[in-house]
């Protein structure tokens, strides 16, 4: 594999058949960033492009979740200092999240001991829990009636 990650708030490597995705920011319950999105696409970019990756796992580091979602911090931050974080990431992070429901090659999350597969649904706040989320944006309210439920 040409593409590894062994440190930081992401961690990509393969292990055996699997290409593997670690959140690794345990305080912020895996709060995604935008460094973490992108690194994420170019894994996916190594791992689609793979035969020996047969599927993609991802995990969280840490107790408290998989993933809290966007790192609500840095865009609150970047908001009061009049940046364009928000805007920037939440396309990236959706253009990943439908990049994650249409990949051709199965893709797991595996949380708190259990494994899901992925959803129809292209929003993984959506998707990755066993209730709806009602503060999810709206693109997430408008696939969720398209979603399979998840059961475990």
């Amino acid at each position: 594999m040409s593409f590894e990650i062994t440190e930081g708030d992401l961690i990509v490597r393969r292990e055996s058949a699997a290409g593997v995705i670690r959140l690794n920011r345990p305080k912020a319950i895996n709060a995604l960033t935008l460094e973490m999105t992108r690194e994420m696409d170019r894994a996916l970019d190594t791992f689609v492009a793979d035969p020996a990756v047969a599927l993609i796992l991802l995990e969280g580091t840490g107790e408290r979740g998989l993933c809290a979602g966007g790192d609500i911090r840095g865009l609150y931050d970047s908001a009061r200092e009049k940046g364009d974080l928000g805007p920037v990431f939440w396309r990236e992070e959706y253009i990943l999240d439908d990049r994650i429901a249409r990949f051709p090659k199965p893709y797991v999350a595996y949380m708190d001991g259990l494994a899901t597969t992925r959803p129809r649904s292209a929003c993984r706040r959506s998707a990755s829990a066993s209730f709806p989320m009602s503060a999810a944006p709206g693109c997430c309210r408008a696939r969720r009636a398209r979603s399979a439920p998840i059961s475990a």
